[in-house]
């Protein structure tokens, strides 16, 4: 299903192939343990290969399981401008011969728009802003594997995303140069037209060629794929000197404009990194001006790192997207790199809060900001239980809806409703902390001397409070309407009807979400019959339209038996027993289960 109506092919994902990556270091161990692993071939993409001892560490690793299996294809995609500097080429070189045998090939591709005058002009690293080959689906250098925040994903059993990439590496490779033990590099033997060597034109229209024909492949292997699953990867490239803009259309499709104030800098800020601070402040100012909802813009700081996590975040009812990749979303990215990302689309709750994506408009207050970056690991520690447990996402998910988010919107003043109350709320959490709060000169407590410790216990009392009724209450519920829905057809072979022994349990809190989950939006499911919590009774209720229904529903009771009750109902229905049905018609009960 393509919910952003993106016209791009979309590789359908099952929940467990998608693995979120949190750490540098552990980026690096997938990197190593992954090359150990690899069995037929090994595919990078980087600006460049560093320098340094965990570089040299990664070399090792590949020339180890070069030797291991001599069948093992090797293929690394550089830069030839940053890819070229003395070390780096001699340790490079020596990742292609050994024993005067061809094991890997390392090629640097060379932007078309430099050459001639220009190139002889511009010094090193000056260079780069002509263009480069920034399709990073590994940055190989040391800082990126310590103290460099990144965004780091890990696609599992998905050969179809695997092969495109492998696939676009290598048509790239084909119009690149090769390099040569002794650290020299040659156009690649199908590289007939270079513009270093011929027709630029030529060069360009074969280049356009060759990456279209990659895309075509892909949609012929996903063709009788599973279009009805429930999470999605959309492969996008971004080769502006080639005329390829699948990001750009993208984005432009998304938000009916040009996705950011970088496009419209002026001058060299439009290329130069160091400029994007003044670009963003700039951005902020227009987008202050025109646009309707508040914009935040936060600076990342954490002592001895560097901040290089790139990515855009989407909610739409209920589905999530976020853009992973190497482009800056900038001038630079859309008309001078070549740029690879991947658009993950979901309706999968799990993936979205394994996602850290928070689908609510309300600002964040500090008390969301440390629930989103802390929320889970507390959840897991509190009920001693591992962050890989499934009720971490649903809780958390949970808590920041019934508890955390009230504290975010008192917090910015941010209104439940439009309009005049018409009655008051003197309860919620935040008026009960600030009723500890010393009042006038009836008292010389200050905050330090009782109250702040008493809100930290009201606070988090009542935070664990809700997590141990999740925990203990709602949980447990979740799974008896999950068991109702898969033996429904053992009730009725209609399948339409759900039976619960015990009631009490919160039904319509978990049904939406299962019936998604297990994929059964369209199997029409109509009643739940349950035990009446409040006597020895049965009741039968209507399932509401969708999530948001309080009185709308799928199969209301009949009109004729609406309102009535006891004696004067069982005359209506014909069957002894009835105790009342709702006015609405979406609940009745009756004495006995039969």
């Amino acid at each position: 299903m393509d919910w952003f109506n993106l016209d791009l092919q979309a590789i359908p994902v099952r929940e467990e192939s998608i693995q979120i990556i949190n750490e540098p270091s552990e980026f690096y161990e997938v990197l190593i343990d992954e090359t150990k692993r690899a069995e037929k071939s090994v595919f990078w993409s980087s600006l460049y290969l560093g320098e340094g001892q965990l570089e040299k560490l990664l070399v090792s690793t590949l020339d180890e399981a070069l030797t291991r299996n001599d069948r093992l294809e090797m293929t690394l995609l550089l830069d030839y401008l940053r890819g070229r500097e003395a070390q780096q080429k001699k340790r490079a070189a020596q990742l292609n011969w050994r024993q005067s045998r061809i094991v890997a090939q390392v090629s640097l591709y060379h932007t078309p728009e430099l050459s001639g005058f220009i190139k002889r002009l511009l010094p090193e690293r000056t260079n780069e802003i002509v263009g480069l080959q920034h399709m990073k689906f590994a940055n190989l250098s040391d800082s990126y594997f310590t103290n460099r925040q990144d965004r780091y994903i890990l696609f599992k059993n998905v050969p179809e995303l695997a092969n495109f990439f492998c696939d676009v590496i290598a048509e790239v490779s084909k119009s690149s140069f090769v390099l040569q033990p002794d650290g020299s590099a040659i156009p690649h033997r199908e590289c007939e037209v270079h513009p270093f060597l011929g027709d630029s034109v030529e060069y360009r229209r074969r280049f356009q060629k060759q990456i279209e024909g990659c895309i075509e492949r892909l949609k012929v292997s996903i063709r009788s794929m599973n279009q009805g699953a429930d999470t999605f990867l959309y492969p996008l490239l971004q080769m502006g000197p080639f005329s390829i803009h699948q990001e750009y259309d993208f984005l432009k499709r998304l938000f009916e404009t040009k996705a950011n104030g970088f496009f419209g800098a002026a001058g060299a800020s439009k290329y130069v990194p160091s400029m994007y601070s003044w670009i963003a402040k700039d951005f902020l100012k227009i987008s202050g001006r025109n646009s309707k909802r508040q914009i935040d813009l936060r600076e990342y700081k954490r002592p001895g790192w560097t901040f290089h996590a790139k990515g855009l975040w989407m909610c739409d009812e209920g589905v999530a997207a976020t853009l992973i990749g190497s482009s800056n979303y900038g001038y630079r990215s859309v008309h001078r790199d070549l740029e690879a990302q991947v658009l993950l689309v979901t309706k999968n709750e799990a993936e979205i809060e394994s996602l850290g994506i928070l689908d609510f408009s309300t600002k964040l207050s500090s008390a969301g900001l440390i629930y989103a970056h802390y929320g889970r690991a507390i959840i897991a520690e509190v009920l001693k239980i591992d962050q890989d447990d499934p009720r971490v996402n649903i809780f958390y998910r949970r808590l920041y809806g019934t508890f955390v988010e009230q504290i975010d919107a008192v917090d910015n003043g941010i209104q439940q409703y439009d309009g005049v109350p018409r009655y008051l709320s003197s309860d919620s959490i935040s008026a009960r902390v600030g009723g500890l709060n010393p009042v006038g000169m009836k008292t010389t407590l200050t905050p330090t001397q009782g109250a702040f410790t008493d809100a930290m216990k009201l606070v988090g009392g009542t935070f664990l409070e809700h997590l141990h009724y999740l925990n203990g209450v709602w949980w447990p519920a979740r799974q008896i309407v999950v068991e109702s829905v898969k033996n429904r057809e053992a009730i009725d072979p209609s399948g339409r009807i759900l039976t619960m022994e015990n009631g009490g349990c919160a039904v319509e809190e978990h049904f939406f979400d299962i019936e998604e989950t297990l994929g059964l939006t369209g199997s029409r499911m109509t009643y739940m019959l349950f035990g009446d919590s409040t006597s020895s009774g049965w009741r039968v209720q209507a399932i509401p339209t969708d999530r948001r229904a309080n009185f709308q529903n799928r199969g209301p009771l009949p009109k004729k038996w609406r309102g009535l009750r006891d004696e004067e109902l069982s005359s209506v229905v014909g069957v002894e027993g009835c105790v009342f049905v709702h006015m609405t018609g979406f609940i009745g009960g009756h004495k006995t289960r039969e």
